[in-house]
């Protein structure tokens, strides 16, 4: 009688599979800003669009860079495909106000309707 013995196999697959599971939460990318803190439960944070403010008022877009001038065609280009898309901003707790209400009202004039400002949760006492 022949066969294959995939022992082996399912064991290789098996370790390849944990050593996944363990490193993938650890892969996240993107760039770091001090994002203010805030009472406020843990969003649910969805598949969407991440605009982020850096503390040198760099405008990323997925982690992308984008100008000032160029955003709202960015914007406007990504959301054509789904437009019920989520918008998260994360702004960097330097950035000056002006600012993070400019990018807002632009989004506002994009008819973005889901919007949502990501914080940090305060400590708790």
């Amino acid at each position: 009688m022949d066969s294959i013995n995939i022992t082996n196999l399912v064991d290789v697959c098996m370790a390849l599979l944990i050593i996944f599971m363990i490193t993938a939460p650890m892969m996240r990318s993107g760039v770091e800003v001090a994002l203010p803190k805030a009472d406020s439960s843990k969003p649910q944070i969805e598949e969407g669009l991440t605009i982020v403010l850096t503390s040198g008022s760099k405008i990323l877009i997925n982690d992308q860079p984008v100008s000032a001038k160029a955003f709202s065609q960015v914007v406007k280009g990504l959301l054509a495909r789904d437009a019920g898309r989520p918008v998260y901003l994360k702004a960097d707790k330097s950035v000056p106000y002006g600012l993070v209400v400019e990018i807002i009202g632009q989004l506002k004039d994009l008819k973005v309707n889901n919007l949502g400002l990501v914080t940090e949760p305060k400590a708790s006492k």
